[in-house]
């Protein structure tokens, strides 16, 4: 994906922010001029459930990202939860969000995969506050989660369900166990006490 073009529009303020197809820095040399703002519109306007600023409420905001895909020159114009999205200049769907995500993030990073489709914004962005702490799981923004083994099995393009299944019930096992030990564990520790006292019961 090759992003072309931002455009925000705020309290009837129209910003337009081009983007090269070679090589993009987003800096400045003072704090709060608004680079991690930025970064939260651009994934706004490709439909994330991105929460806004505390001066800038997103939800009052309209914004256009122009991308180019697998499918042509892509355009989304998000208002609030609703985004509408063009191919080739040409209307190709509405979307209500957070309910139809899926169905448009598939378009937008061409595919079906649900793994990597659920862990590649945490793959690609890094929010200052936290860094790359996170590194392989944990809450990238908001409500947004990632998890390094999800996307590498989306990558893989391999069906795991029955191996994560399985996975699954051996950790409940394991925790069962685990809970069990901790019974024996203080069981004994309550003998050793009582054979401590002068005058057992």
């Amino acid at each position: 994906m090759k992003i072309r073009k931002l455009v925000l529009e705020y309290d009837g303020i129209i910003k337009n922010f081009k983007f090269s197809t070679t090589f993009n820095l987003i800096h400045s040399y003072k704090n709060s001029a608004g680079k991690s703002t930025l970064l939260r519109f651009l994934f706004y306007s490709l439909g994330y459930n991105i929460p806004g600023t505390k001066k800038v409420k997103f939800q009052n905001c309209n914004v256009m990202c122009i991308f180019d895909n697998q499918y042509g020159t892509l355009q989304t114009k998000r208002s609030n939860n609703q985004i509408i999205l063009s191919i080739n200049n040409v209307e190709h769907s509405r979307y209500i969000l957070p309910n139809e995500e899926s169905e448009l993030q598939s378009i937008i990073w061409g595919t079906n995969n649900e793994w990597v489709l659920k862990n590649i914004l945490g793959s690609i962005y890094m929010d200052q506050e936290k860094g790359w702490t996170l590194l392989n799981r944990g809450t990238v923004i908001g409500s947004i989660h990632f998890n390094i083994e999800e996307l590498v099995l989306g990558l893989s393009d391999r069906d795991v369900n029955d191996l994560r299944a399985k996975q699954q019930a051996t950790e409940v096992e394991l925790k069962k166990y685990r809970q069990l030990q901790n019974l024996l564990d203080y069981k004994k520790h309550l003998n050793e006490l009582a054979n401590d006292l002068a005058f057992p019961s």
